[in-house]
């Protein structure tokens, strides 16, 4: 960000590849510019102006800048719509490094479920797409919960997701259930939108072929400030009372008489330390479905007696995740002194790590308790405490709340990042084993200090 422009540099994309999904910086730029917009200038038409300062670096025969005779066809979905994802987050954590943030904190929400779509078209008789495969919950937002079965909290032009009835009148299937996914929605201060989980058998038709076009099998979308990943999405089919896996890109699918598919979209994370989150909020998401019980206790440290939140023991139950998450994780890499309660902050690095000015130093601390991180330039993170959780494990459904598959082609993790003073979350990653820590926000004041 300088100079009257956006620049979004994806150097070190993967190279292009030899199916449909690859993408085109004009398709990328196109989709981010809808963002910047919608983050940026809501209040002002939809013009060349917005256009004109958004510039996409995207290196050729790079998976975002294919060359042919690579495929394209998909071009402004996966590839596309990721690059998109990963894009307009950056903006946010820029956006969140001013000190005052006024009314561009209600645009900052953690990543949404544009990118967790489970769609799947079907052909017999009649041919058809099945809409539900859209409704993916959004990303918490600063003062708010994520906006159910939709992938954007910003607008747009919306999706209509037909009832279960009108679909039934139209076309050979019949609905078991269509519902809202409980713990879909990424943990956190403010938790990711519910998406949504359906399943149906053929009805007046003896044979179903189908295909599924989805996306985030095993990757889900990281949380921001301190919040937890999302659900991923799944798609399942039932045949003679087995359960068989099927893959999110698959062709082919035979549904017969009395086979059942089912499909469960992933669905956008959380914003915020799950621990900040109000007890009573969590009493209501149970009453009404969008989180478990034990989601409740084990994630958001919310202890429910009948009908109601017990105070003491949710107390009690908090300090003791918090003492867990210090006993289970790496000590930091680096420890400073810490600076006095007192100093103004001059800057911040993230919504929950502020920087101020100490004996002549630039340093970053934990807003929360004020425990020292890093002196500038250094990397905030080499002064948490971490820990690692694979994902696909019971330990990472505990630590988080949300599921994921275990990744044949490689560990997923889960890394999060916490004060060494006080447990707060301060950050989460999901990323492949091996991963160096993201230095992902560097503004100049502390990069140049």
């Amino acid at each position: 960000m300088g100079s009257g422009e956006l620049v979004f540099d994806y150097t070190g994309s993967a190279p292009e590849c030899p199916y449909f999904f690859n993408s085109k910086p004009e398709i990328v730029r196109s989709e981010l510019v809808v963002r910047v917009h919608q983050i940026l200038a809501a209040d002002v038409p939809f013009t060349d102006g917005v256009l004109r300062p958004v510039r996409v670096v995207a290196p050729e025969g790079s998976i975002v800048n294919a060359r042919p005779p690579a495929p394209l066809a998909a071009a402004h979905m996966h590839v596309g719509l990721m690059a998109m994802e990963l894009g307009e987050t950056c903006l946010k954590k820029a956006l969140a490094c001013t000190v005052q943030m006024g009314r561009l904190a209600e645009r900052i929400t953690a990543p949404g479920g544009t990118t967790g779509m489970g769609l799947s078209s079907w052909h017999g008789d009649e041919t058809f797409l099945v809409m539900d495969g859209n409704a993916v919950g959004a990303g918490g937002a600063w003062e708010r919960d994520g906006i159910d079965m939709t992938g954007s909290n910003y607008g747009g032009p919306g999706l209509v997701y037909p009832d279960v009835e009108t679909v039934e009148q139209s076309y050979p299937v019949r609905y078991l259930y269509k519902r809202l996914r409980r713990d879909a929605g990424g943990a956190g201060r403010r938790r990711g939108g519910a998406s949504v989980e359906a399943a149906f058998t053929p009805h007046g038709a003896g044979r179903l072929e189908g295909t599924t076009l989805g996306m985030r099998r095993a990757i889900p979308l990281p949380g921001l400030f301190g919040g937890y990943p999302g659900a991923c999405t799944a798609f399942d089919l039932e045949h003679d009372g087995a359960v068989h896996s099927l893959g999110l890109n698959a062709g082919g699918i035979v549904l017969g008489a009395g086979d059942v598919f089912r499909f469960a979209n992933a669905s956008g994370s959380g914003l915020g330390d799950p621990l900040e989150r109000e007890p009573e909020r969590v009493l209501a998401d149970v009453r009404e479905g969008y989180v478990s019980g034990e989601t409740a206790r084990t994630v958001y440290g919310v202890v429910l007696g009948r009908g109601t939140v017990d105070a003491e023991a949710t107390r009690a139950a908090r300090d003791a995740i918090r003492a867990a998450r210090l006993a289970r994780a790496r000590p930091p890499e680096t420890r400073i002194e810490e600076a006095p309660r007192a100093a103004t902050p001059v800057g911040r690095l993230s919504a929950v790590v502020e920087v101020v000015r100490a004996g002549g130093a630039l340093l970053a601390r934990c807003a929360a308790c004020g425990a020292g991180l890093a002196r500038a330039p250094g990397l905030w993170k080499a002064g948490a405490a971490v820990a690692e959780t694979t994902l696909g494990t019971p330990a990472y459904t505990a630590a988080a709340g949300a599921t994921a598959p275990l990744r044949a082609a490689g560990a997923v993790v889960l890394r999060e990042h916490f004060c060494p003073g006080c447990a707060r979350l301060l950050e989460t990653e999901v990323v492949l084993a091996g991963t160096p820590p993201e230095a992902d926000v560097r503004p100049a004041f502390w990069a140049g200090a």
